[in-house]
């Protein structure tokens, strides 16, 4: 715990060794992981610390987790890219081939924490059925073909073996290539795809009667609107300034030829 103390700890990488017998972990400085290819493998040969550069030597001992977090300090866990082929622990359970996926419902592969740091992946289990879960980072692992998972595999079931046959075909596709093997997340995405249309389909449909019903109201209301004008309008004839009213000379007119055939009609009658 001194060496926590006293910060050996920090500001150090984890890498893994690539040659499968040996697969050990060695500790880096910042300045070394730098300086690391992260397109080529890397092996504890090309590791500058001589007393961690042979496969041979056992793993440096770490800290317990807890053990940082006693000190305030934490472990930042690097992000590894969608579509990886990875080995996630569950308990109760061997290590299990998996594929990092987007999750069907959020689209999200990896969950962050409030410092922006990777805290959880959303992983789908390779074998017959497959199944899919969000794994903490600490339970997840870059795939390697090893010895361990020999052993596990004489201990489980034929689902952990039609897993680990699975996980060996994966391991020679491209990250794009996995991720079309992911069934279920696919199939939720293509769920929420088609559900999606269907929604813009129908928001479509009833767009489009809601512009038909305002565009037939419009077009009742211009016919009324010009009926009213060719029926109601009067036509109007000035002189000297004065408006004459067709519709009311006309009405005027008749009834004063109505009051003349009366008076005619009383002349005649003292003839």
């Amino acid at each position: 715990m001194d060496l926590i103390d006293h910060g050996f700890y920090a500001d150090k990488v984890w890498i893994q060794c690539e040659y499968e017998d040996c697969l050990k972990w060695r500790l880096l400085t910042n300045e070394d992981a730098a300086c690391v290819d992260s397109s080529k493998p890397w092996y504890c040969d090309m590791n500058s610390d001589s007393w961690f550069n042979c496969c041979s030597v056992p793993e440096e001992s770490y800290p317990e987790e807890s053990a940082f977090h006693q000190y305030g300090l934490k472990l930042v866990y690097s992000q590894l890219p969608v579509g990886s082929l990875v080995l996630t622990k569950m308990p109760g359970w061997p290590r299990w081939p998996s594929i990092l996926c987007p999750d069907g419902f959020t689209g999200e592969y990896v969950i962050y924490d409030k410092d922006g740091f990777v805290e959880q992946y959303h992983t789908e289990f390779l074998g017959n059925p497959h199944t899919r879960s969000w794994i903490s980072v600490k339970q997840v692992e870059p795939y390697y073909t090893r010895g361990k998972l020999a052993e596990d595999f004489k201990r489980s079931r034929q689902w952990y073996k039609s897993a680990l046959e699975e996980a060996r075909m994966l391991s020679e596709l491209t990250s794009e290539g996995r991720l079309k093997m992911c069934k279920l997340s696919n199939e939720v995405l293509k769920k929420s795809y088609n559900r999606k249309s269907r929604e813009f389909e129908q928001n479509k449909s009833i767009a489009g009667e809601k512009e038909n019903t305002l565009s037939n109201w419009s077009v009742a209301v211009s016919e009324e609107i010009e009926l009213q004008d060719s029926t109601g309008a009067e036509d109007c004839t000035v002189i000297d300034g004065i408006e004459f009213r067709t519709g009311k000379c006309i009405e005027e007119i008749s009834n004063q030829l109505k009051e003349i055939d009366v008076i005619m009609a009383e002349l005649e009658g003292c003839l």
